[in-house]
């Protein structure tokens, strides 16, 4: 009986050392299966990944693309401002040299009103000289003038002439 009541108790005895460990094999894989759940919940899926992976691609791509446009259009605005320079430069040029021009002909012209103004006095009456130019309307003042000096009388009335160039 002793014997059969030890044999029964260890038959419980070894029953309840299986449940203990039948329970800890499956607190065990619960935990398992909890840690590959949190896993998967904090981890993405490779498909995800990859889709992730696609989309930075081609952010990057169409990054470089707009990159390069705009260096295309940065290269092409400074040889715009490159030609424009040019131009200008060849305006300014073209105007200082009209500008030159311009002046170097009315100082010639300056010169020559100076010739006419500076030329000799022809002496035709020796009480009043009389300065002959060659522009027609002073050349006509000049004859009435040098008529008058002829008659004489009608330049002592009026005193000694002398006609000069206006300015």
């Amino acid at each position: 009986m002793l014997a059969r009541k030890a044999k029964a108790a260890e038959a419980t005895k070894k029953e309840a050392d299986k449940a203990k460990a039948k329970k800890a094999d499956e607190e065990a894989k619960e935990k398992a299966v909890k840690k590959v759940v949190d896993e998967a919940a904090t981890t993405k899926s490779a498909d995800e990944e990859a889709e992730e992976v696609k989309a930075k691609n081609a952010a990057n791509k169409r990054a470089r693309k707009e990159a390069t446009e705009l260096l295309v259009l940065s290269k092409r605005a400074r040889m715009a401002v490159k030609l424009a320079a040019k131009s200008l430069k060849e305006m300014k040029a073209k105007a200082d040299e009209e500008a030159r021009k311009v002046r170097t002909q009315k100082a010639d012209e300056e010169a020559e009103t100076e010739e006419l103004i500076e030329e000799p006095v022809t002496v035709v009456n020796k009480a009043q000289p009389v300065v002959e130019n060659t522009r027609p309307k002073e050349r006509a003042q000049n004859s009435k003038t040098s008529m008058v000096d002829k008659q004489g009388d009608e330049a002592t009335k009026t005193g000694p002439t002398k006609k000069c160039h206006p300015s």
